[in-house]
């Protein structure tokens, strides 16, 4: 398993891309949490395949919650195209979109 790529750019909390935050994160839920392989394996899935194609460029402070509401619509729409009508549920939904709403 690889490491989550950091940004050149990522030099703290000014300049941080959230790939900079994913990373941290990541190493944070492995070592200092020391959580099973398995869970951050999984982790490690769902910043790769849905939340850095997304958001891995972008700065943390450039990212809004009506952009993460506007993503979170999408995954929703796309397993409600997926399941061809069946209704969608969490357990329809990616593991790292399960649990996430809108802001209140």
């Amino acid at each position: 398993m690889s490491p989550i790529p950091r940004s050149a750019a990522g030099d703290g909390a000014n300049g941080a891309t959230f790939a900079d935050a994913a990373a941290e994160w990541l190493r944070y839920v492995k070592e200092d949490r020391r959580r099973k392989h398995s869970t951050v394996v999984g982790y490690e899935s769902i910043v790769r395949s849905l939340l850095l194609p997304r958001f891995g460029n972008e700065s943390i402070e450039s990212i809004a919650p009506a952009s993460i509401e506007a993503w979170l619509a999408s995954l929703i729409q796309g397993a409600e195209h997926a399941d061809q009508g069946a209704g969608t549920d969490a357990r329809h939904l990616p593991a790292g979109a399960q649990g996430v709403g809108p802001a209140e």
